[in-house]
């Protein structure tokens, strides 16, 4: 497993402003239901709900594997592990965020038969950009996937995305 991937947030958090420990889920904003695009490996439509107040984070998403050629769902539940807010930049925050979930992919033969479906376990490591002022997200992350069956072998995904989210306000911009 490549370290510097795993270390990043880390990193990160060392940079100026402050970090500070969040409850199991993405946070407050946004929350209820969201819908968007995932591109990278999987490439597709991105899915999300959270909770309000951040209990619960979950995601997934119906998509397009190029290098297996293969339709790719996974759902995953999240946690996030710090939240990043810049003083100089208070109208949004960065949470890291690590998870765990299944991810499903089903290819066809040449005569359209589903051949064997690929079924693992995915562990995201991401983090996100949650804009205070309006219902959106962005995110990025990296993925390793431990593929059970048909046989076990170490995989990795990576993409980011955006999602609007239904089911919140947006806040009013801060005053000055």
């Amino acid at each position: 497993m490549n370290r510097p991937i795993l270390f990043l947030p880390l990193a990160l958090l060392a940079l100026p402003g402050t970090a500070e420990a969040a409850s199991i889920g993405l946070g407050d904003d946004p929350h209820g239901s969201g819908v968007g695009l995932i591109l990278g490996e999987p490439t597709g439509i991105a899915l999300a709900w959270r909770s309000k107040g951040g209990g619960v984070a979950l995601d997934a998403a119906l998509a397009w594997s190029i290098p297996d050629d293969r339709f790719h769902v996974h759902a995953d539940w999240l946690l996030t592990l710090a939240t990043y807010r810049d003083p100089a930049a208070p109208t949004f925050c960065i949470p890291f965020y690590t998870g765990i979930g299944p991810r499903v992919r089903v290819g066809w033969e040449s005569d359209r038969r589903a051949d064997a479906a690929l079924l693992g376990v995915r562990v995201p490591f991401g983090l996100a950009i949650l804009p205070d002022a309006t219902p959106v997200d962005g995110f990025v992350e990296v993925v390793p996937v431990l593929t059970l069956y048909p046989e076990t072998s170490l995989d990795f995904d990576a993409a980011l995305g955006a999602r609007v989210f239904f089911g919140r306000k947006a806040a009013p911009p801060p005053t000055p």
